[in-house]
C-alpha cells in the first residue's frame, strides 16, 4: 500500500459516494494497480460497532488557537494534553476530528489535493504554498479514521493512522 505522501500515489485518495440501494451492491476486486507490487495491500474486511463519542479539537490545532484567547488556549491544551489516553491511539473513527499524531490532517489533505507531496518539508518550507493550504484546510472533513490495530496485523508506521 502506498503511503499516500506523493500526489503519484492518488488512486489511494479516491472516496466514491454511491446511493446504489444496498440490494443491487455485490463485492467486486480491488483495481489491479492496488494488488501490485503487494498483493498484502489490501486490507481485509475490518468489522466496527458504532458508539456515540464526542470528539474535542486536539490542544494545539488552529481551531483552538482560533477560537480562544491565550490564558484560555493555555488551559485548553493543559486539559487536554492531561485527559488524553491510550483509547486516542486506538480508536477506529467515523467522522468527528482525528487523532494527528504527526501534523494536521486537514492541511496535508489540501497540500495533496494541490499536488504536494508531504513525505519532506519541501510544501512546509514554501510560505506561499503552505498559506494557501491553511487556508483550504477547513474544507477537508474527517470521514474515516483507520488507527494501527496490532490485532488485526495494520501497522501504519509507527502505531499512525489511515485517514479518509
Amino acid at each position: 500500500m502506498p503511503w499516500g505522501f506523493d500526489p503519484a500515489d492518488r488512486v489511494g485518495w479516491l472516496l466514491l459516494h454511491d446511493d446504489t440501494p444496498e440490494d443491487d451492491l455485490a463485492p467486486v476486486e480491488p483495481p489491479a494497480v492496488l494488488r501490485t507490487p503487494d498483493p498484502d495491500g489490501v486490507l481485509p474486511e475490518l468489522p466496527l460497532t458504532a458508539t456515540a463519542a464526542r470528539t474535542l479539537p486536539e490542544g494545539f490545532t488552529p481551531a483552538v488557537e482560533d477560537a480562544l484567547g491565550a490564558s484560555d488556549r493555555d488551559a485548553y491544551r493543559e486539559w487536554w494534553v492531561e485527559s488524553m489516553d491510550r483509547a486516542f491511539f486506538d480508536t477506529h473513527r467515523v467522522g468527528g476530528r482525528p487523532s494527528q499524531v504527526q501534523g494536521e490532517m486537514t492541511v496535508e489533505c489540501a497540500l495533496g489535493s494541490a499536488g504536494h507531496s508531504t513525505g519532506d518539508s519541501s510544501a512546509y518550507d514554501d510560505e506561499e504554498v503552505l498559506a494557501a493550504a491553511q487556508a483550504e484546510a477547513p474544507e477537508w472533513r474527517l470521514v474515516l479514521q483507520v488507527a494501527s490495530d496490532d490485532d488485526r496485523g495494520f501497522m501504519w508506521g509507527d502505531s499512525g493512522f489511515l485517514f479518509v
